[in-house]
């Protein structure tokens, strides 16, 4: 705490300086962490907080818009113009898709091209695990809207997925996300054989049998069934982390019925071609050779 301490006085006489905490779990680096913001705070320094987790290993400088998005909207037009002055101006253009006014007093137009581009770059787009609820629960704010895809959200509304949430928030107190509703389906799925063949589990081909040509209309994800090379069907979410009741939450906006993983295509004339390949699929102009 001491060597923070001077970093903090080598910081209100102008001088910066970078000092890294260390140490194995549990030993109290976000304890000294908090200390450190409130004698901060104490000496009228302004403290910024951004937090690194596996979101933004997906999301460029995640850490950096944390940090400094709040400040900036705190500024009025003119301190933010005078902050991003000189080499920094080009960054008034991404302040002001931020619905932002510059010193002109206006935001930027939803008709100007630059906005497209830049509007988009700040809808964040995650893969199924980043924005897993295991993870949401270590997030804050700036993690809303964040859009993903995945087989699963906590917030599916079946008796089977009320059960599972209502079981862990009973024993763990936190929502299930992609791991633990994986682990319940297959659960699910391998009752649903057993039942069909009276729990002659002994009967390995019958068994088998069962697994592929079972569908289960009502597991934690939604109805589940096989193809008959043995991959699994099922329902494909669209999500968008919101917040709900204090807590954030993966909400289903859109859903995809029984996807395959042929997606929309003939299986059949499917395999018949190359994977990845532009010339027997010309439809997929946009895949990298």
């Amino acid at each position: 705490m001491s060597r923070a301490e001077v970093a903090l006085e080598r910081a209100r006489s102008g001088h910066g300086s970078l000092l890294v905490i260390e140490g194995r779990a549990g030993m109290g680096k976000t304890a000294v962490l908090a200390a450190v913001r409130e004698t901060a705070t104490a000496h009228g320094l302004r403290v910024l907080r951004g937090r690194g987790a596996q979101l933004e290993r997906e999301f460029g400088f995640g850490v950096v818009r944390q940090l400094v998005e709040p400040a900036m909207m705190a500024m009025s037009p003119e301190e933010r113009s005078a902050l991003i002055g000189g080499p920094a101006h080009p960054a008034e253009l991404a302040a002001r898709v931020l619905g932002l006014p510059g010193a002109n007093g206006t935001a930027l137009p939803d008709g100007d091209p630059s906005f497209a581009v830049l509007h988009g770059l700040y809808w964040l787009l995650a893969g199924m695990t980043a924005a897993d609820e295991s993870l949401l629960r270590q997030m804050g704010d700036e993690a809303i809207g964040t859009l993903s895809t995945s087989f699963y959200s906590a917030q599916l509304d079946n008796a089977s997925n009320k059960k599972l949430v209502e079981g862990m928030q009973r024993d763990y107190k936190v929502d299930p996300g992609f791991y633990a509703a994986a682990t319940y389906t297959n659960g699910a799925v391998l009752e649903a054989a057993l039942k069909s063949i009276d729990a002659k589990i002994e009967d390995k081909a019958a068994l088998i049998k069962a697994l592929r040509v079972n569908k289960v209309e009502e597991t934690c994800r939604g109805p589940v069934s096989f193809d008959k090379y043995g991959n699994v069907v099922g329902n494909i979410y669209i999500r968008r982390v919101e917040k709900k009741d204090g807590k954030l939450v993966n909400a289903v906006i859109k859903t995809y019925p029984n996807v395959s993983q042929f997606w929309t295509y003939d299986p059949d004339e499917f395999l018949k071609k190359p994977v990845y390949n532009r010339d027997s699929w010309p439809e997929n102009k946009n895949i990298e050779p």
